[in-house]
């Protein structure tokens, strides 16, 4: 088939890669040097300062970027629309446009004939009203959805679902293990940093918690997640992405008690290729990414809050305590088959390989 010219479109926050934290610029990338290598003629809108073999395309200078405070931030509102008004303008050149930068992208893509896609990497519906108002008068655009469960939390026109994939090379499998727990992401209590601390008090377990904090989240940081550090509960501020397989690989097991509906959680694909099971409540895209009793334990996290019938019976804290406590408790030989359960798990379904060949499939789908 003949090669295409596609556009990909990155939130203008992050660099692509980003060099921390950052899971959508993450699959951004991937998917953009997957094209590339299959031969693509691939122009990535993203900051000035991102890594790609595709054709590069910033409009505003990183200085300007660096006053970002948050998405809410109507600087990051205006350089976006605009960067996706230049986009737009250049519709005639790509055979296909590819979004990934949320409602930025809507209105433009009804008015040009060059097919785009619209791939959401957060939780739907927002807490804003404003947001969700957007959502529903652009229902019917290409959605692809990143879970199956994604698709329940808002009527959309979902066209797809592609999970992510990760590559690789990136995160070496580590065969034993360690003794302690681990925890990443950003701060923010939905993601469940404070419940992670929670059990490993309760189990007397080490815990590291690999945590992006922003200017929005310092005050939170320092009030109620550095009070409740010690000398086994070790906080490690913004990781670097070169630094993380080795904190995933050295963790005994992941503990991710998330207080919202993840969407899919790109960290549970990058600690079960390093070997590390997840223990995980239930809610979001959990129960499809993480193998109850085979790569992991999922937990419900409330007697009123059921989404399966798992290993665990038990709910909430005690139940991820039990959890924690099975792992800890396995023979050798069993605890290295479950770390090479996790590894083969993400070798058969989340690597970046597969990821961009289901894009391009669904791109050719679209061009007439």
């Amino acid at each position: 088939m003949k090669k295409l010219r596609i556009a990909q479109i990155a939130p203008l926050w992050f660099d692509v890669p980003p060099k921390n934290y950052g899971g959508t610029e993450r699959v951004v990338s991937y998917i953009t040097e997957g094209l590339v290598a299959q031969g693509h003629d691939v122009t990535l809108f993203a900051s000035p300062d991102s890594q790609t073999k595709a054709k590069l395309i910033s409009p505003f200078p990183n200085e300007l970027l660096q006053k970002i405070e948050g998405y809410l931030d109507p600087h990051f509102q205006a350089l976006n629309l605009s960067l996706n008004a230049d986009v737009f303008k250049m519709a005639s050149q790509f055979d296909i446009i590819h979004s990934h930068a949320y409602y930025f992208s809507f209105p433009f893509s009804e008015v040009v004939k060059t097919p785009t896609i619209h791939t959401i990497h957060n939780q739907l519906p927002r807490g804003r009203d404003t947001e969700n108002a957007v959502m529903k008068k652009y229902r019917n655009l290409n959605f692809v959805s990143i879970s199956n469960e994604f698709r329940t939390h808002f009527d959309l026109n979902y066209i797809a679902t592609v999970y992510h994939g990760i590559d690789l090379q990136y995160f070496p499998f580590n065969a034993r293990g360690g003794e302690g727990l681990f925890w990443i992401g950003r701060a923010a209590k939905d993601k469940g940093e404070l419940g992670a601390i929670e059990v490993a008090k309760k189990t007397g377990k080490k815990l590291k918690l690999a945590m992006s904090i922003r200017k929005s989240t310092q005050e939170y940081v320092d009030s109620e997640v550095k009070s409740q550090l010690n000398e086994n509960i070790v906080l490690v501020e913004d990781i670097r992405f070169e630094d993380t397989a080795k904190y995933y690989g050295d963790a005994k097991a992941m503990i991710f008690p998330l207080e919202w509906r993840e969407p899919f959680g790109l960290t549970l694909i990058e600690s079960m290729a390093c070997g590390s099971p997840v223990i995980a409540y239930s809610r979001g895209s959990i129960p499809e990414i993480v193998k109850d009793g085979e790569t992991g334990f999922v937990v419900n996290p409330s007697e009123s809050e059921h989404h399966g019938d798992f290993i665990i019976k038990k709910t909430g804290v005690e139940g991820l305590c039990e959890a924690v406590q099975r792992i800890y408790s396995m023979s050798s030989d069993d605890y290295e088959k479950l770390r090479a359960n996790c590894r083969k798990h993400v070798e058969l379904n989340f690597v970046a390989q597969r990821m961009v060949s289901d894009y391009e499939k669904l791109y050719y789908s679209l061009v007439k």
